[in-house]
């Protein structure tokens, strides 16, 4: 039984909250962090936005939440809603899936479309060019 299913047994209503990550830009104003700092930008994209991971400032309390989240999501709602028996059979194949998902989408295939192209990096020269246009990464998350 998934969490929002128990809660409607226990009590018959519930509330649902839908927790979304934070945008780059909405954690570096809760983390106060300066948003151009490239640490600040690889810290995000190393660790993601959840909301309550900003609370912690090392790596393994850091590493502690995610795994609790990831715990209580794939492994106790997923796992127990499927019935499955073999959870380190599970673990592999969703690690896989995770890890080989970029493979098919190659930013080196050739795309004939008519639509905009844009190519994000560190850079802070602007290397447009030829159609293609180059954006700031951390810029291009800052803009409203």
């Amino acid at each position: 039984m998934l969490s929002q299913e128990l809660s409607t047994v226990l009590s018959g209503r519930y509330v649902l909250f839908n927790i979304y990550p934070l945008s780059y830009k909405e954690f570096t104003l809760l983390s106060k962090k300066k948003a151009l700092d490239e640490e600040t930008f690889w810290n995000y994209v190393k660790w993601g936005g959840l909301p309550n991971r900003c609370e912690f400032n090392d790596e393994d309390n850091i590493k502690d939440y995610l795994y609790s989240v990831f715990d209580s999501i794939i492994l106790r709602d997923v796992v127990d809603r499927l019935g499955l028996k073999d959870t380190l059979l599970f673990n592999l194949l969703l690690q896989y899936v995770v890890d080989t998902t970029g493979r098919e989408f190659s930013a080196f295939d050739t795309i004939n479309d008519n639509y905009p192209k844009y190519v994000l990096s560190l850079d802070k020269t602007d290397f447009s060019r030829d159609g293609i246009i180059h954006k700031n990464i951390i810029s291009w998350l800052l803009e409203e």
